[in-house]
């Protein structure tokens, strides 16, 4: 495959995990907002009282949506599309 081929792969992928990264951070806030209506001023999975399930959930995405903007800066940086 030559370099620009790899590359629009590269491309179609960072959006495709873009896009999946936009879907989880939807979910998350439809939960926020359902424990705040139900006045648990915290985010709650459902039917559980532990709020140690709903963090870890936060701070895995906080991790993946990290590694992908840095995997995304870089690689449009490499293309020329980036700004620093």
């Amino acid at each position: 495959m030559s370099d620009i081929g790899e590359d629009t792969l590269l491309v179609a992928t960072l959006l495709s995990e873009g896009l999946d990264l936009c879907v989880r951070a939807r979910k998350l806030d439809e939960q926020v907002g359902r424990a705040l209506e139900a006045g648990m001023g915290r985010i709650f999975p459902e039917s559980t009282r532990c709020g140690t399930p709903a963090l870890w959930v936060q701070e895995a995405y906080d991790t993946d949506l990290a590694e992908w903007e840095n995997r995304a800066r870089s690689t449009l940086l490499r293309l020329g599309l980036g700004h620093g």
